[in-house]
């Protein structure tokens, strides 16, 4: 058994809320403002949407703001780790207490890259029940579908959220109703339709997205080639 404490805390422009020509889904997760700071415990055999194996669990927390700053923090860290042996970092926790982790070595590049996971995440889990990773198809799909289903409004507030991810500019992070959260994902559970992402659970994909390209693609455009596709949305 393995326990672990995480404590987070999010910046975005505030504000964001759901118009009411929102999708029926989406206009259950109402946006709240503000700070939001969350602490929580970790019990691996207690959360089944987690893969129960023999990774290492820790927490990691970023003290820097820099893309160079972080690149440098994250080889740090993956350079204190122990030879033949697998890590789960806990990096974020969501307003439902659910978390966002990674997962090294990553499946391809057995080097310094790492999968990125959201814990109990709808759409998101492999046959077994185990979180599977989003991919960037999954991330471009949903946004689509939240351009067509938010008021032009809330669509260019989501964006603006990620840019400023993007550009690492403070801000605060969307949060949601835990009460309505539950309920929709009790619903999503008995649904066939794949079910799209609240907007936290988005700007922090996002942001590791961008992390991850910034280690895999240091030399290259790093994190400016997703978020130019997102802007050609």
């Amino acid at each position: 058994m393995s326990t672990i404490t995480i404590a987070s805390a999010w910046l975005i422009p505030p504000g964001i809320k759901y118009g009411t020509d929102a999708g029926a889904a989406d206009a259950a997760l109402q946006i709240d403002r503000g700070l939001f700071a969350h602490t929580s415990q970790i019990n691996n055999e207690e959360k089944m949407a987690i893969r129960n194996d023999q990774r290492i669990n820790k927490s990691l927390t970023l003290k820097v703001n820099t893309r160079a700053g972080i690149r440098r923090f994250l080889l740090l860290t993956w350079l204190k780790e122990t030879r033949e042996k697998k890590y789960r970092y806990f990096v974020e926790t969501l307003v439902t207490g659910k978390h966002v982790y990674l997962e090294r070595p990553g499946r391809l590049n057995k080097g310094c890259d790492f999968v990125i996971y959201i814990e109990d995440m709808a759409g998101c889990q492999w046959k077994n029940g185990n979180d599977r990773p989003p991919s960037h198809k999954f991330l471009l799909d949903d946004l689509l579908r939240k351009k067509r289903r938010l008021s032009l409004k809330v669509w260019r507030d989501l964006i603006a959220s990620i840019e400023a991810e993007h550009q690492m500019i403070p801000h605060t992070c969307p949060i949601t109703s835990k009460r309505k959260i539950d309920a929709l994902a009790k619903s999503r559970r008995t649904s066939a339709t794949p079910q799209p992402m609240c907007l936290q659970q988005i700007v922090l994909l996002c942001k590791w997205l961008f992390i991850e390209q910034d280690l895999t693609y240091w030399n290259g455009e790093g994190r400016d080639k997703l978020m130019g596709v997102i802007r050609k949305l």
